[in-house]
């Protein structure tokens, strides 16, 4: 029962991890790749804020899949031992 609690919304959450991860690389790729460009004009502040926002969701993406899936876990862990 406890796994099947943890793997109910699994696809969900793993195609939500998914596409943050590849906002965040193709942000960091962008990033990196015109750094010279980002330099030159001047928006190497604004252009930054872009990375650690996309850092910061794709950590939460992955920080919320774990919490959805703590207290079955625990339960399962707690519980299978027992038996």
């Amino acid at each position: 029962i406890a796994i099947v609690w943890m793997f109910k919304d699994s696809n969900e959450q793993f195609q939500n991890t998914q596409t943050k991860t590849k906002i965040l690389n193709d942000t960091a790729v962008e990033y990196i790749g015109g750094i010279e460009v980002i330099k030159a004009f001047g928006k190497a502040e604004s252009s930054y804020e872009r990375f650690v926002d996309a850092a910061k969701e794709n950590a939460s993406s992955f920080i919320e899949w774990m919490r959805s899936c703590i207290i079955p876990f625990s339960i399962g862990i707690v519980i299978a031992p027992a038996t």
